[in-house]
C-alpha cells in the first residue's frame, strides 16, 4: 500500500530531522569531538613551545661553554708557543 510505505518513508526521515534526531545527535558529537581535538592541539602546541624554549636555553648555553673552551684553547696556546 502506497500510504504505509510513504508513512514508513516519513518515519524514517523524522528519525533524521527531528530535533535531537540522528542528524543533530551526530553534529553534536563532532563538534564535541573537534574541540576535543582543538584542544589536544592546544595543549601539545604549548608543550613544543616549553620544550622549544628549554632546547634553545641548552644550545645558548652550550655555545656560550664552547666560546670558552676556544679562549682557553687559544691561551694554553699562547702559553705552550712561549714555552719553544
Amino acid at each position: 500500500n502506497i500510504g504505509e510505505q510513504l508513512s514508513s518513508v516519513g518515519g524514517t526521515i523524522d528519525q533524521f530531522i527531528q530535533f535531537n534526531g540522528l542528524i543533530d545527535t551526530t553534529v553534536t558529537a563532532n563538534s564535541d569531538q573537534i574541540s576535543a581535538y582543538q584542544k589536544r592541539i592546544a595543549e601539545t602546541e604549548s608543550r613544543l613551545g616549553d620544550r622549544e624554549s628549554q632546547l634553545n636555553g641548552r644550545f645558548a648555553r652550550l655555545e656560550a661553554l664552547i666560546g670558552n673552551l676556544q679562549s682557553q684553547q687559544s691561551s694554553l696556546s699562547s702559553i705552550l708557543g712561549g714555552l719553544q
